[in-house]
């Protein structure tokens, strides 16, 4: 295992290297005025002086954690959701698409929970993260720090308010959540060569065999969502309002001043509404204990994942664990993946059999409460793990409480849940993003 931790590193050391070596994106001294506005959502950032980073005034304290992970607190009122409207006249959350995850969950330990617990109503945003250059493949050989691109991710969860278990409970946070994932495209709005690239990684290519003329037209097209990400996340910040510089519920919600709270979620509502289009989505999960709201005692969840559909429709997909070292699938647990706080899902525990692949896979999945311990620092860190190398549930389940599968979510009544995993990606994102401005 030591030995793929290092063959790991080498290669991400050459691919920072060429991230930084090939990227446009700059900053300079020399500045002038100028005022931004998205010509597509309407939102203007303030006049300023422009850094050298195409045109973009960009503050000196961008990016802080906050502007990278908006947590709203478990007592929100109103908040965002579901049925937000987009420019395109559909919802942030399409309640096709919860119907597509209630029939996924159909066949499994979850059963028809979701019907029976929540309406479409509940379904409340509890998180949001804005990544500035998600990779695109599925392997460290495929340059994740160079071949990537800006995202916007939502995570859903079903909120109920003075319901009883136990004792009333004024809000309280149902055991599943919906992560929904984004490109976020340029001003001129979507773009072949990202689609271009996303085909060649899927085929097994790298950076090193693509063709020159689509990597020059993917990297001025990423740079151009990047431009568009930044001025969108500028434009959420208060002025006068600095954010905290670690992950926590975000400045303008933690506050006693619902016009300061209202007019911030207006402004994040504008954001999501000309980037979360369902024609950008290319990733959605969804994770959910059983019927019962008691997880400790029932201790089952189960995962599902969908792909967006050429006819604009969730489909579901199978649940693939690949190498980091090379992509090939070294584990498959088929159309749910399905644990406990101590045992794995059956059918990706056959994979172990497989000699071949047993010890690479054991290496980044959790089967046992034995091994959780040695693989944790392993699996929450971004420049060894990316997501398709590890299993849903094996990020999931690296919290200090062992029943709390939460990511960025809430256990029950608590306050959100942050994830050693997302703690270290917000880390990692910054300092990608601190590279990127020359800061």
């Amino acid at each position: 295992m030591q030995v793929r931790k290092q063959h790991i590193k080498n290669r991400l050391v050459h691919v920072i290297c060429v991230a930084l070596a090939c990227s446009s994106v700059c900053c300079s001294a020399d500045s002038a005025e100028v005022v931004i506005i998205d010509s597509m959502s309407g939102l203007q950032v303030s006049g300023g002086k422009a850094d050298a980073f195409l045109n973009i005034s960009i503050p000196v304290d961008f990016p802080a954690a906050q502007d990278l992970a908006v947590i709203f607190p478990l007592r929100t009122q109103g908040g965002i959701r579901g049925d937000s409207q987009t420019v395109d006249g559909r919802t942030l959350l399409p309640q096709e698409w919860i119907e597509a995850i209630t029939t996924a969950y159909a066949d499994t330990v979850v059963e028809d929970a979701i019907q029976r617990e929540n309406q479409y109503e509940d379904w409340r945003l509890v998180s949001v993260r804005f990544a500035p250059c998600g990779p695109l493949g599925h392997h460290f050989g495929q340059s994740p720090e160079t071949l990537c691109w800006p995202q916007v991710r939502l995570v859903w969860q079903p909120i109920m308010e003075d319901l009883m278990v136990l004792w009333t409970r004024p809000f309280f946070g149902d055991d599943r959540a919906i992560h929904a994932l984004y490109h976020v495209m340029p001003e001129s709005g979507a773009v072949a060569s990202l689609t271009e690239v996303q085909g060649h990684l899927e085929r097994g290519g790298e950076l090193s065999t693509l063709p020159l003329g689509l990597y020059d037209t993917f990297i001025a097209d990423r740079d151009a969502a990047l431009e568009r990400w930044i001025r969108l996340l500028l434009d959420l910040r208060t002025p006068g309002q600095p954010l905290g510089k670690t992950l926590d519920v975000r400045t303008e919600l933690n506050t006693m001043d619902s016009t300061v709270s209202g007019e911030f979620t207006e402004r994040l509502n504008r954001v999501l509404s000309v980037t979360a289009l369902a024609e950008h989505l290319f990733d959605l999960t969804s994770f959910s204990l059983p019927e019962g709201r008691d997880a400790p005692q029932i201790d089952l969840w189960s995962f599902v994942a969908f792909d967006m559909g050429a006819d604009g429709e969730l489909q579901q997909r199978t649940l693939l664990v690949r190498s980091p070292i090379d992509g090939r699938i070294i584990g498959d647990a088929g159309l749910d993946e399905t644990v406990t706080m101590t045992g794995a899902d059956d059918e990706l525990a056959s994979w172990r059999q497989e000699g071949a692949l047993a010890e690479e896979l054991t290496s980044f999945v959790v089967f046992s409460a034995d091994t959780q311990p040695f693989l944790k620092e392993t699996i929450n860190d971004p420049q060894q793990v990316l997501v398709p190398n590890t299993s849903c549930a094996s990020c999931h389940r690296l919290n200090e409480t062992r029943f709390d599968f939460h990511m960025l979510s809430h256990l029950e009544d608590n306050d959100t849940t942050i994830a050693p995993r997302v703690v270290n990606d917000v880390r990692h994102e910054m300092q990608w993003l601190r590279n990127a401005l020359g800061r």
